[in-house]
């Protein structure tokens, strides 16, 4: 069992081109998927399922004051709702209170106390069905800044919804990812690099700092976007290097606060992953990512020695 388990490590991150069964060439993943695993689809449903259950002994008066057509509106219109939101902003966690506001008005002034937590599982299992997308509900992440300053004060827990795709990689790599615009595959891997960077740097990181590591991949940053050579990065990213920090700060990819400097006469800012970093990442995943990336470097810089 054991061996079996280690060729399965070997195997995680080589993808197999089966349209030429005599030329089964081995493929590696695109490094903004190395070191991540299939989504455990059949632990994701059976949780869904088991919520609708919880759902249906919870919200009795939704259960049994909704009929089955209105329940099926609702759960289209709350798919429809997650999958707008998902677009309008990038991917932004979307918060459980727009959520709520937004069953409230499509339920036009009908009162069914709980409606939202109802319906939430059903759009869950609907989304996972018929698209193969995990809708996630994740814990606001409170930053370290914001931690300290609220020691002695009461703060109330939020949550927020992320929509991830739930499909193999393998297939995501082979079926999916070839219709995806180049300048969204070029946003993941950069959303990838930066995460990576400050969780293998113990979780934060200085403004300074993180900037200094990317200038190390040819990437002047920039927050307010002073400074020479802050175009586009590639012609093939649609976004300015001036805007790339602003754009993961608003979607709480990172989180950024204000901190005093090391000398502490002027102050900087202190950068770390937020809720929205999950749709693209996880702890294992940028342990990974660093190795194979490494790896790779190594490769391409050792000098070409004939045999």
């Amino acid at each position: 069992e054991e061996e079996e388990e280690e060729e399965e490590e070997e195997e995680e991150n080589v993808v197999i081109d089966e349209d030429n069964e005599n030329n089964r060439e081995e493929v590696r993943r695109p490094h903004s998927y190395v070191g991540v695993s299939d989504p455990p689809v059949s632990k994701i449903l059976k949780e869904i399922k088991e919520a609708i259950k919880v759902s249906n002994e919870k919200n009795v008066q939704a259960h049994i004051g909704l009929s089955s057509q209105e329940v099926q509106h609702l759960t289209m219109e709350a798919a429809r709702f997650f999958l707008f939101q998902m677009e309008k902003n990038g991917n932004a966690p979307i918060p459980r209170a727009l959520y709520t506001e937004a069953m409230a008005k499509i339920m036009k002034g009908k009162k069914v106390r709980n409606v939202a937590s109802y319906i939430l599982p059903r759009a869950q299992l609907r989304l996972l069905d018929y698209l193969g997308l995990e809708l996630k509900e994740v814990q606001r992440v409170t930053s370290q800044v914001e931690q300290s300053k609220s020691k002695s004060a009461e703060t109330t827990s939020t949550t927020s919804f992320i929509l991830r795709s739930a499909q193999p990689i393998d297939a995501r790599v082979k079926f999916v990812d070839k219709h995806i615009p180049k300048t969204k595959k070029m946003w993941r891997g950069l959303v990838v690099a930066i995460s990576s960077i400050i969780q293998v740097n113990g979780g934060t990181m200085e403004e300074s700092a993180l900037f200094r590591a990317l200038g190390r991949f040819g990437m002047r940053a920039s927050y307010n976007g002073k400074g020479p050579g802050l175009g586009k990065w590639s012609n093939d990213f649609e976004c300015k290097h001036c805007e790339i920090i602003p754009k993961l700060v608003s979607r709480r990819v990172l989180l950024r606060d204000k901190i005093t400097a090391a000398s502490g006469n002027d102050f900087t800012y202190q950068y770390e992953l937020g809720e929205g970093a999950l749709e693209h990442f996880s702890q294992e995943h940028s342990k990974q990512f660093v190795k194979e990336m490494m790896h790779s470097y190594k490769e391409e810089l050792q000098p070409n020695i004939g045999p």
